[in-house]
Parts: structure tokens; C-alpha cells; sequence
């Protein structure tokens, strides 16, 4: 749309929000009584009673049912122009009070949004939908709870990797997040698993390996953290493709692609003890259907190997997946859970730490 022509709509919805939050600050006073009797405790349903109560025209978006749906084009248009949604009331409150801005508050009961991320259920493309399990471990990990123990390990072989000299211009590591919300969430709060405020989940575990990587070891390292798994998760590897197939034809490749995701279930079955500390483990995914399996195959045996060798029983090994994952696009692309979302930030750092090491190893041998 031309500036010019976007400028007065811009202006008259601005004056609208400005009448919006005049009604919105008057009315609440006139209908305290009635709304503290009509408030659901749910969240979801307070952000909803008090902009109904405030004012009243809004209502019909506030509704499951209303007629404005999520993906709808007014919809789409209201919020490119304002950044508000019409069917998310939290977004209403975040626009008109500053200070929520710095909250993330679109991950607070998000329920509706988001449903528990498990991998094998994730529709990657339209064929996939079969597992086929390499290590008996792992099997049937990430469903109800167990009674298993978390295990203590042994570390052996941890030999301190090599120390390259850093060269930026030329990084040698990819590290992205296809489903870049996943979040660990060890207290189980509702609505939590998954979240905008990305120093929560799996991207801030690959900003530490990178940190380590080029750091400790001299090794450049690429971490994309685009959001990919917004407004749907399904659509995540679609849009991964196309920041991997970026980075690709920039650089033409990398020693190590790494799409670095978490899985979901029982702590216990996701955590070792070693020299008193927790560790998240670890797990393999493969795209079968593509014409690199076995040389993705390799690289992720090449990890699971020094890795499993320094911390026995760490790795839970390797899941097939009938998908391609966006590793037909390289040999070197390895897709790596670390933990579930019942893993702390620190198991799960307590682990990056260790598979940075890793991959000092095999680059710079």
C-alpha cells in the first residue's frame, strides 16, 4: 500500500484507539459492581470481560464464535496497520498500557494458541506421519509419566577440546529453530511450554552454544533466531526451509547445521546426574525420506558418539522420522532435542555446554 495513502488510515484508526481508551478508562468505574460478578477467574476470559465491559462494541470479537476469524483478512489488515489482533484481547491491553510491552503476555495462557509439541505429531509434510524407533529407550518416552529414576552417569574421555583462532568471516556452525518458542517449563505452569520471550526455551540454549563455540574454541558460529513457528507451528519447517536455504546460499555450507529444538514428557526420563549435576539429554532426528539419510545419518552418529562417549547414557539416540526436515537441503543438517519442557534452563545449558564441546572436537581435530 502507498505511504501516502496508508498515512490517513493509520491517523483515524490512531484517533479511534484514542476514543477506545477514553470509553476503556471511564466506563470500568460505572461497571466495577457488575463486572467483579461476571469474571470467569480464567485469564483468558479477564482480558475479555474487561474490554467488554469498557466497551461494549468490541464484544462480538471477544467471542469464539464471533464472525471476525484469526487468519481473516480484516483481521490480517487491522493488525499490520495497528499490531492488534481483533480475536486477542491481550493484545488490546499491551497496545494501550506501555509497560505491559516489555511483558510477554501473548505467552500467558495461550491454550488456544498452542497445543503440547510432540514430534511425531508434527505434520511436516503431507506424508508425515510414521516414527520408526532406532533405540528402545526411547520409545514411548515422551507419553504420561513414568516411575523411572533419573540415572546417574559416569563421565569419562573428557578431554578439553582443541582452540581454533576465530575467524567471523567465515562461520563454520549454523545453529536455527524451526519450532523457535519452545520453552522449558520445569514448574508446568499452563499455557507455558511454548513462549515469545525467547530466553526461556531452546534459543537461548543455542545463543550459549555459540557463545562457547566462539568463545572457548575459536569457531564461528551463525545463530538465527527468526520465529518460525508463528502464527502455526505446522508451517515451521516450511518456513525454516527457506531461512536454511539463506544461510546456504551465502556461505554455500557449514562444518555443522544443527536445527535445535526440545522434546516433550517426563523429566526423568530426560535428565542424568553427573558429578552432582542435572544434564538434559539428548536425541537424534532424521528425515528418512531424504536423498542425504545417510550421510545426515553420519553426522549425527559423529555427535552422538564423542558425546555418549564423555557421558555415557546421556544421548537417548536416534528417532527416525518419514519427513525430510529440511535435510535434503545439506549432509551436514542434524536436527538435536536437548530435554523435554519439564528440563530446566540450566539442565539443558549444563548440556549445550557439552555438545559445544563436542563440535570443537570434530572441527577443529
Amino acid at each position: 500500500m502507498d505511504m501516502n495513502k496508508k498515512e490517513p488510515i493509520i491517523r483515524c484508526l490512531f484517533f479511534l484507539t484514542g476514543i477506545i481508551i477514553f470509553v476503556m478508562l471511564l466506563t470500568p468505574l460505572v461497571n466495577s459492581v457488575t463486572l467483579a460478578s461476571d469474571i470467569n477467574l480464567n485469564q483468558d476470559n479477564i482480558y475479555k470481560k474487561l474490554l467488554e465491559k469498557s466497551f461494549t462494541s468490541l464484544e462480538f470479537t471477544m467471542n469464539k464464535k464471533s464472525y471476525v476469524k484469526k487468519n481473516s483478512m480484516p483481521n490480517i489488515l487491522f493488525k499490520y496497520l495497528t499490531n492488534i489482533e481483533l480475536t486477542n484481547p491481550k493484545t488490546y491491553i499491551a497496545s494501550q498500557i506501555p509497560l505491559l510491552n516489555s511483558v510477554d503476555i501473548t505467552s500467558i495462557n495461550d491454550e488456544e494458541n498452542y497445543e503440547e509439541y510432540k514430534l511425531e505429531e508434527e505434520k511436516v509434510d503431507e506424508n508425515t506421519d510414521e516414527l520408526i524407533e532406532e533405540n528402545n529407550e526411547s520409545k514411548n518416552s515422551n507419553t504420561g509419566k513414568s516411575n523411572v529414576e533419573i540415572k546417574t552417569i559416569v563421565p569419562k574421555n573428557n578431554v578439553e577440546a582443541k582452540k581454533a583462532k576465530l575467524d567471523p568471516r567465515k562461520p563454520l556452525v549454523l545453529i536455527y529453530h524451526t519450532h523457535t518458542q519452545e520453552a522449558y517449563n520445569p514448574r508446568k505452569i499452563e499455557g507455558a511450554n511454548h513462549s515469545t520471550n525467547l530466553n526461556l526455551g531452546v534459543v537461548k540454549v543455542g545463543e550459549y552454544m555459540k557463545d562457547e563455540l566462539e568463545n572457548k574454541y575459536g569457531i564461528a558460529v551463525i545463530h538465527d533466531t527468526t520465529i518460525h513457528d508463528i502464527p502455526v507451528r505446522e508451517k515451521g519447517y516450511e518456513k525454516s526451509r527457506v531461512t536454511l536455504k539463506k544461510y546456504l546460499a551465502k556461505y554455500k555450507n557449514f562444518k555443522i547445521i544443527i536445527d535445535l529444538h526440545r522434546d516433550a514428557g517426563d523429566k526423568n526420563i530426560f535428565t542424568v546426574k553427573a558429578n552432582n549435576e542435572l544434564y538434559a539429554k539428548i536425541m537424534f532426528v532424521l528425515g528418512s525420506k531424504n536423498k542425504n539419510y545417510a550421510k545426515n545419518l553420519n553426522t549425527a552418529r559423529q555427535i552422538n558418539d564423542i558425546v555418549d562417549g564423555m557421558y555415557p547414557g546421556i544421548s537417548k539416540g536416534f528417532r527416525n522420522m518419514n519427513a525430510y526436515l529440511n535435510q535434503d537441503l545439506s549432509p551436514n543438517v542434524v536436527l538435536i532435542e536437548v530435554g523435554s519442557n519439564e528440563n530446566t534452563m540450566e539442565e539443558a545449558i549444563n548440556t549445550a555446554e557439552i555438545l559445544a564441546k563436542t563440535i570443537a572436537k570434530i572441527i577443529n581435530k
